[in-house]
């Protein structure tokens, strides 16, 4: 069990999204359609080795696929436009992911809110926020400041098939095992 809320997005692999819920993270985003996401096949082929842990599927443009063949429990956007779209055609929650700037942009009914590029100062103002964890909050090992926030934190991608090193995501989700 972890100390925080942690949300993983960005996973693109199998390594990582085993090793996250095996860590019993709360969410794990699986970037899927356009040119950043993978294919629909990859994303069920993943989705199908997980249980325990809530599935968000990461949109950056409407897909050329139903939602609804997605096995996922929650959709993340970055965009107002596409959030609208995910609400209109599905019944699962939408989260959003932007920078500082945007959280006066963010629609007040987001089941989720993923604030990227944050300072240790920031975070006392939007509790309530998951905060990526940058170089700079890493190295401050913000988590211990603050016990009640929520950190969303970065996948990476395999050396080969079956074989991560997981890099920052291992020594921030073991610092925040509980015994």
């Amino acid at each position: 069990m972890l100390s925080h809320s942690v949300y993983v997005g960005g996973i693109n692999n199998l390594s990582d999204a085993r090793y996250a819920a095996g860590m019993f993270v709360d969410q794990i985003g699986i970037p899927v359609g356009g040119d950043q996401g993978i294919s629909l096949n990859k994303f069920t082929e993943l989705t199908q080795w997980l249980s325990g842990v809530n599935i968000v599927a990461q949109l950056h443009g409407i897909p050329d696929f139903s939602l609804d063949s997605l096995s996922a429990s929650a959709f993340e956007v970055a965009d107002k436009a596409l959030f609208l779209w995910v609400k209109q055609n599905s019944d699962l929650p939408v989260g959003w992911r932007g920078p500082l700037h945007q959280v006066q942009d963010v629609p007040e009914d987001v089941a989720f809110h993923v604030v990227e590029g944050a300072t240790l100062h920031d975070i006392e103002k939007y509790p309530q926020v998951y905060w990526e964890i940058s170089e700079e909050l890493l190295q401050q090992r913000v988590w211990e400041k603050f016990p009640g926030m929520k950190l969303a934190l970065q996948g990476g991608n395999e050396q080969r098939p079956g074989f991560s090193d997981f890099g920052d995501l291992k020594d921030i989700l073991e610092a925040l095992e509980l015994d």
